[in-house]
């Protein structure tokens, strides 16, 4: 359901790009990893962050899916790893953790919240 004037335009709105043949190959040759933040501070998400150029390292074996700083709220496909963050405070952290639970192979809670 839309809940904007019927003249805007918005992002979600438009049609994907097409991506290209050889992006989505080497997309699908890596392991597909989801990371979501529930009810926390936040620090494991900056941590992980803060790695520098380790973590342009491990982008070239791995694909995430889905992560806090994607507007993405599913996880788009199968992943082989998702990372949960932070406590279940309310029923959509449990819808969302639930999702995970579906749609991952392996499931690792990280840091104190979790």
């Amino acid at each position: 359901m839309n809940h904007h004037n019927k003249d805007e335009i918005m992002a979600h709105d438009l049609p994907a790009t097409a991506m290209d043949p050889e992006v989505m190959k080497a997309r699908e040759e890596k392991i597909q990893v989801a990371m979501i933040g529930l009810c926390g501070c936040w620090g494991c998400t900056l941590s992980f962050l803060d790695m520098d150029e380790n973590l342009l390292k491990l982008l070239e074996k791995v694909n995430i899916t889905r992560s806090s700083f994607t507007d993405i709220k599913r996880i788009p496909g199968r992943a082989a790893v998702g990372f949960i963050e932070g406590g279940i405070a309310n029923s959509e952290n449990i819808e969302t953790l639930e999702h995970f639970r579906e749609n991952c192979d392996i499931m690792i809670s990280v840091g104190a919240c979790a």
